[in-house]
Order: structure tokens, then sequence, then C-alpha cells
């Protein structure tokens, strides 16, 4: 390897959500502990679905990147007041985090929200929202396919886990989500690969989720049965790239020269350190190929910030 290919090398895997959405509950965080610095916080409600009629998915987010944190603050009088703040944003190492509600009708129940960290943030007129067709909340990554299902309801859909790869090339952390897949196009991918995933060989994909959203779900056996575990749930939209224990089997032709299709470090972070595949989650996907019951973050709680919006 050469001394240039070195120093544009990454070291770590990137986990990118974007989207539109409104700017909520900013605020300073002191985390306990001397050692522990205070930090800017603020929740996101990212705008999905029909322009029309949009639903929310809510993100409580650190705000990592210095013009963010200018950004955000100098929206603080405009969010107190509740006035609308709608900003276009990049939140990485995005993952899913269960919580004990503390007051309404459901004090004292769990419920699973989206967290991360917000890198960039600009702000939108209003108007944007008229233009709008179609609202998209967009994850790219890496991740390994480690369980594939085929629907008993509906042979064109397709059920699998992902594990997507965050932090360290040497130690990542993996992320799961439960996606389902109706494109033909990526069914027919898994299709094609599913006898490795079985085989439990590597299989990494650079992918495209849309609609991401937080669930969680309840353990029902070992020495964590009864704990609520969190996972998240999407839609697998789009492969860009597939490897099978190291080997590259699959590039979309159409899409050859074209970096923006892939995350940044795609190229650069071919393999995980160790042999083995990670770990599977207890159980994102069943065995009788249906999505196991999940709780997700209800939507009347996603619409509120619109409520508030128009008011």
């Amino acid at each position: 390897m050469t001394t240039s290919s070195q120093s544009n090398e990454k070291s770590y895997f990137d986990v990118h959500t974007t989207g539109l959405g409104f700017l909520k509950r900013i605020r300073e965080v002191t985390p306990g502990g001397r050692k522990r610095d205070a930090f800017l916080a603020c929740a996101i409600s990212a705008l999905t679905g029909t322009g029309d009629k949009p639903t929310y998915r809510y993100l409580d987010v650190r705000v990592s990147g210095s013009k963010a944190q200018e950004l955000v603050r100098s929206y603080i009088a405009d969010v107190e007041a509740g006035r609308p703040v709608l900003i276009q944003f990049r939140v990485s190492d995005t993952f899913s985090d269960v919580f004990v509600r503390t007051s309404g009708d459901k004090a004292g129940m769990p419920d699973a929200t989206l967290k991360g960290r917000l890198l960039k943030a600009a702000a939108l007129d209003l108007s944007v929202l008229q233009q709008m067709v179609q609202h998209r909340l967009d994850t790219r990554g890496l991740g390994y396919i480690n369980r594939i299902a085929r629907s008993q309801r509906d042979p064109s859909l397709r059920h699998c886990s992902l594990a997507m790869l965050n932090g360290s090339v040497d130690e990542p952390v993996y992320r799961y989500v439960n996606v389902d897949a109706t494109d033909p196009a990526v069914v027919a991918l898994l299709d094609q690969y599913s006898d490795d995933v079985q085989a439990k060989r590597k299989v990494l994909v650079s992918f495209r989720l849309e609609d991401l959203e937080a669930s969680f779900f309840t353990r029902t056996k070992g020495e964590n049965a009864g704990e609520h575990s969190p996972v998240m749930k999407s839609t697998l939209s789009y492969i860009g790239t597939i490897k099978v224990d190291g080997q590259e089997v699959y590039r979309d032709p159409s899409k050859i020269g074209h970096s923006e299709i892939l995350p940044e470090n795609a190229e650069v972070a071919p393999e995980v350190a160790g042999n083995d595949v990670p770990p599977q989650v207890d159980p994102p996907v069943d065995q009788s190929g249906e999505q196991p019951a999940v709780d997700s973050v209800p939507t009347a709680e996603a619409s509120e910030p619109l409520a508030e919006s128009a008011a």
C-alpha cells in the first residue's frame, strides 16, 4: 500500500441519515460524572412519506458539528416560542434506544427513539414544504446481511436482518435493523445470495434504507428474558455493492464511477477484523418468515410537532 493510499484511508465506518425535519427541544445536557463535559442536544421531527400527508420520525441527537451547533443555538428563542424551524440535516451513528415514559397516559411504559450525532444542518424556508411531493428519510452505510426470510403472506416481499457497521474498523459496533425489501432488483439480489447468508458467510453490502424507525422487542429467552432491547425497522431500497467473504461479487453496473451511491469509506474498509459474522439479536426476524410484533414510536406523538408548527 502506498503512502498516498494510506493517507486517504479511513479507519472507521459511518452510518448517515439525512432528511428534512422540524427542530425541537434544544437544551444543554450535563452528564453525570466529573470528567464528562456538557454538550448541546436537540430533537428533530423528521418528515417522511407523501408531501401532503407526511408522518414523522423522532430523533434525539447530540449536536456535534461546530457549524451545526451555531445554527441550532441561533434558533433557541424560536423553538422555545413554538415557532416552526425547518432544517435539512445529516445525522451519523444512528441507533435506537429504549426509554421509559415518565408522563402522560403511557407513563411507566417502555418506548423507543432514534438517536445519533447531528453533523450538519441548514435552515430552510417553510415554503419548501409546498414543493415536496415525497419526503425521504435516507440512511446509508455498510452492513452485513445475516438473515433472510420470505414472507408467507406476500411472495414478492423479503424480510431480513441487517447489521450496520459503525465505529472503528478494528472494533466495529453493530447497529441492527429489521428491513423489508419489495423492490424487484433488491429482492433478486437477496435471493441470489441467500445461500451464502444461510451458510454464515460474511455477506457485506453497501445499502440505502428509507424511513428508518425506532423499535424495541422484549427478549423471550435466556438470562435477559423480559428485558426490552432496542432495534430499528426500515425498508431496504437499494444495494450498491456486495462482497462475500471479502470478495466483491456484485456492483451496480449503472452506477460504476458514481461515488455518491456508496458511503465515503465503502472502498477502504472491505473487511472487518475477525472471522465471525456479527452476532444475531433475539430475533430480528422469526423462523416463520414474518416480522414479530414489535412496538414502535406512536404516530400520535410523532405527529405532535406538526401540530405545534401549525399553531
